[in-house]
């Protein structure tokens, strides 16, 4: 797994952004974010209460959501709802499951190391979840 720099931008700027390196007519800058939130808040709503379930799939490996809703204790529907948006941004892919049933849930990075600047746009890289 490679780290991931991740940020928090305002979507609009960040989708021109994108469109320019795309394009050409922008180069990539390194501390740009690979993976933007809209603002912290959505940043932080989404894994304040789910870095447990990041962690289960890397360290339990499970092979659907079912099986992740067992050692989770949460409803399958729910998980389904957050593993989207984990795959949204791209933190989880959603693969076939080697069990021919369902979809198995993998994270794409090795965790999380947040920085969060006062003076400057925050940005955040993607180093370890332990």
């Amino acid at each position: 797994m490679r780290n991931v720099q991740v940020g928090v931008m305002p979507r609009k700027e960040y989708q021109k952004y994108l469109l320019a390196v795309a394009a050409g007519t922008r180069q990539k800058e390194a501390e740009m974010p690979e993976i933007a939130f809209s603002s912290i808040e959505s940043m932080l709503q989404l894994l304040v209460n789910n870095l447990k379930i990041l962690k289960l799939i890397a360290q339990q490996g499970p092979n659907t959501i079912t099986e992740l809703a067992q050692l989770s204790g949460r409803k399958p529907s729910n998980l389904s709802r957050t593993l989207k948006s984990f795959e949204g941004v791209g933190l989880v892919r959603l693969e076939d499951s080697p069990t021919g049933r369902g979809k198995k849930p993998v994270v794409t990075v090795s965790g999380l190391n947040i920085k969060v600047p006062f003076t400057e746009p925050a940005f955040f890289q993607v180093v370890a979840i332990a």
